[in-house]
């Protein structure tokens, strides 16, 4: 590795911002740790080095290098998570906003929803979710939006108005519950982990206005994983940011696949302009993969819109494998996948240089019950389970007791006493009998209070757990089995099985990545263009994982549902920029589609156990989709009600007017700008990149006309509407939207009758 490359990019820039660019594979952490031990041979004491993490891991991490590559003579330099940082600041200048020294961190999610719950059912009764979809009427919703709203440093009145902006009802009534919740903690003098950020920013605040010397106390800040920060975290570091004090930060826009929990890719890319005289450096070198995976990661990349221009550079001597599989259904994916493994391992490839990705932690279960029942050892992440399910471990427990063994506390329930007592009959019955008489007994018992929906869900859960369970011989081999190749001991060889997401940081030599669909990889909950595009880079993530091998599997029907295959695919092997398909020749393709069962491809120039031609019909077939892919991905810009966010991020249901700065927040535009913002809109003086400026036509009509004008009237109007509907609406936020209506009837409105 050319530690002289990271260590001249440490050293070259003291004098102001810098943004370090390292893609995957790159040694990201070499440089942090080779800027770090340059500014201390620089006589900057650790102390006034403040780096800032995402996880108590990585933290940990950079300690543990930084004491093997320096001679650090504090006992605890600043480094942590932004948690432990905000923690830090609270205790040391909490008190003028009034957090007390003797707060209590509350950490128990459990807990929290407990709370909440008691809160929700009072809001049910006085009609505040009356217009709200049942699904989203639970506490674990309303906390995930009171968390979302800290992390973009809303208060209830704030997240009220901007779920009024979304038109988003669930939003509206969750922030009269939030509003209760926040007086709950103050009283309580709790502080839950989420709420730890949002406070820190409120007394760095406080202090710098009170001439305080907190931000003092350091002259450099290190900021790791720079593309996954939200607006919460980056406002911490920028009111920890004095004159003089300078901030280096490392990170790769490539892998930026946080949006969903409120980071936002803008503040990568946009670096330059907010810190003014900022450098930006790139680490291309990849020293992790082999050159065909490099290859399929860049073509994936190329089709990234909003992006810094770079490619990951090879280094390695190996070209690596790429292996494609088309199957006929997931029971097919799972054998392929359990297979690929067992080879590799026979191969002499350890079991934890192995993993099995997905892009949700359902995607695996198939493929995680056949690599149990051929006994090797996993390591589950990312949510990743087996036997979680209530009535999957009810049904273990009662088969341990209707086979007088003792089951691991992972797994065991509480029996009712009806139940146990049936399990206790079956003692000596014959393994087959037990198994379906337990199963059926729960079955025809489900829990009170569940929905026709969740019953049925949990009969099938049900007998796909039973037929599962009677591949095994007897309790025994069950229970010895699980207990082996379950116990998540990361220190044993053990094959990795989890999301992407918890992936990322990490490598094998051998990648499996599974479920390449539409709807699957990418998702499809939104229409959001910057939610697709993040789809395309959470593929990326996955493919740079792999070191020297690449699988890729594909299912013609899943649940019972006919797939179309992944756009992402036809990135990965097709070069679009010619129109080449990469393989083994070049020679024509025919028409047609794939039909078979089971085709791989290996590789950009060798195949693997089949037929090049059946590759090339199904990249045909894929080049005939992609003018339909594309069009169903097409950003799509809202009118003021739903998700249909297109232009705008993933939250911002107002689509074009949120982009350019729309809102009635507290602290948002006066009257003269929001008003500058309406009138550019209808008139269509807009900055948009060409890949966008037709779907806003679409959308929202041509500039100047009475449909444009309607659609951005519409937007305000329904917000306004159902701001007005709170228990306790935002005085504010309805007297701009009021004024900004009056605005557009009686200065707009003329302009469009006359331009007709």
């Amino acid at each position: 590795m050319e530690l002289n490359t990271k260590q001249k990019i440490a050293a070259e820039y003291m004098d102001g911002p810098a943004l370090v660019l390292a893609g995957p594979g790159t040694g990201k952490t070499t440089t942090l740790v080779a800027r770090y031990k340059h500014l201390l041979v620089n006589n900057v004491p650790a102390q006034k080095i403040l780096s800032c993490t995402f996880s108590k891991k990585a933290a940990d991490e950079m300690k543990f290098r930084l004491g093997e590559a320096t001679d650090i003579q504090t006992k605890s330099p600043p480094i942590g998570t932004f948690h432990s940082l905000s923690l830090k600041i609270l205790k040391s200048i909490g008190e003028p906003i009034g957090v007390g020294k003797d707060f209590v961190i509350w950490a128990k999610d459990w807990e929290r929803e407990k709370v909440v719950d008691g809160y929700l059912k009072e809001l049910i009764k006085a009609g505040v979710y009356n217009e709200v979809d049942k699904d989203e009427i639970n506490a674990r919703s309303a906390l995930n939006f009171i968390d979302d709203s800290r992390e973009t440093l809303l208060d209830p009145e704030d997240a009220s108005v901007k779920a009024s902006e979304k038109g988003d009802v669930a939003g509206i009534a969750h922030a009269e519950l939030y509003s209760l919740y926040n007086n709950y903690l103050n009283t309580e003098n709790k502080i839950d982990f989420p709420r730890m950020v949002e406070l820190a920013c409120k007394a760095l605040e406080q202090n710098n206005d009170d001439g305080g010397k907190f931000r003092e106390k350091f002259t450099h800040i290190l900021v790791d994983e720079y593309q996954d920060i939200n607006l919460a975290q980056k406002t911490l570091i920028d009111l920890i940011l004095a004159e003089g004090t300078q901030l280096w930060a490392v990170g790769d826009d490539f892998q930026a696949i946080y949006g969903w929990r409120g980071s936002d890719i803008r503040y990568i890319l946009e670096f330059s302009k907010e810190y003014s005289g900022a450098k930006v450096f790139t680490l291309p070198q990849n020293y992790r993969s082999g050159k065909l995976i490099i290859d399929a990661a860049n073509r994936v990349s190329a089709n990234i819109k909003e992006k810094f221009d770079k490619d990951l550079k090879a280094t390695r001597s190996i070209e690596g494998e790429i292996i494609y599989d088309h199957l006929a259904n997931e029971d097919n994916e799972a054998e392929a996948i359990v297979n690929e493994i067992e080879e590799r391992i026979r191969l002499g490839i350890p079991k934890s240089e192995i993993a099995v990705l997905a892009r949700t932690n359902k995607l695996p279960i198939n493929t995680v019950n056949l690599l149990i029942r051929r006994g090797i050892p996993l390591n589950l992440k990312g949510g990743v389970a087996a036997f979680t399910e209530y009535e999957a471990r009810l049904l273990l427990t009662a088969i341990a007791s209707s086979s007088e063994q003792k089951l691991e506390n992972i797994w065991a329930l509480r029996m009712s006493p009806t139940l146990y007592g049936f399990s206790k009959k079956l003692i000596g019955e014959k393994w087959e009998r037990r198994v379906k008489a337990l199963a059926t007994y729960i079955q025809k018992r489900p829990p009170q209070g569940i929905s026709d929906e969740e019953i049925k869900a949990q009969e099938e859960n049900l007998e796909r757990y039973r037929d599962y369970i009677l591949t095994f011989k007897d309790a025994s081999s069950l229970f010895g089995i699980l207990k082996s190749v379950l116990d998540n001991n990361e220190n044993t060889d053990r094959v990795f099985v989890g999301t992407i997401h918890s992936a990322k940081g990490l490598e094998w030599d051998t990648v499996i990545i599974m479920g390449w669909e539409d709807g699957m990889l990418p998702q499809r909950q939104s229409i959001s263009h910057r939610a697709f595009e993040e789809e395309r880079r959470i593929a990326y993530v996955g493919i740079t994982r792999a070191k020297n091998v690449l699988m890729l599997t594909y299912v013609k029907e899943r649940n019972g549902q006919e797939n179309v295959i992944s756009p992402f695919i036809d990135e990965i092997f097709i070069d679009n920029t010619s129109q080449d398909i990469i393989a083994s020749d070049q020679t024509p393709l025919n028409d047609g589609n794939l039909n078979n069962s089971h085709d791989q491809f290996s590789g950009t120039y060798t195949s693997k156990n089949s037929d090049d031609d059946e590759l090339r019909n199904h990249l045909q077939y894929l080049r005939k989709i992609r003018e339909e892919v594309k069009r169903k991905s097409i950003t799509k810009i809202a009118d003021g009600q739903g998700d249909g966010s297109g232009w705008s991020d993933q939250s911002a249901g107002t689509g074009l007017l949120a982009e350019h700065g729309y809102t009635v927040k507290k602290d948002g535009p006066l009257s003269d700008e929001r008003q500058s913002i309406l009138t550019k809109v209808l008139h269509g003086q807009l900055d948009l990149p060409d890949w966008i400026s037709g779907s806003v036509q679409d959308q929202w009509g041509e500039p100047n006309t009475e449909e444009r004008f309607s659609k951005i009237r519409n937007t305000i109007n329904v917000a306004l509407g159902q701001q007005k509907g709170r228990l306790d609406p935002s005085a504010q936020a309805i007297e701009k939207w009021e004024d900004d209506l009056t605005f557009l009837d009686e200065e707009l409105l003329p302009q469009v009758e006359r331009d007709k």
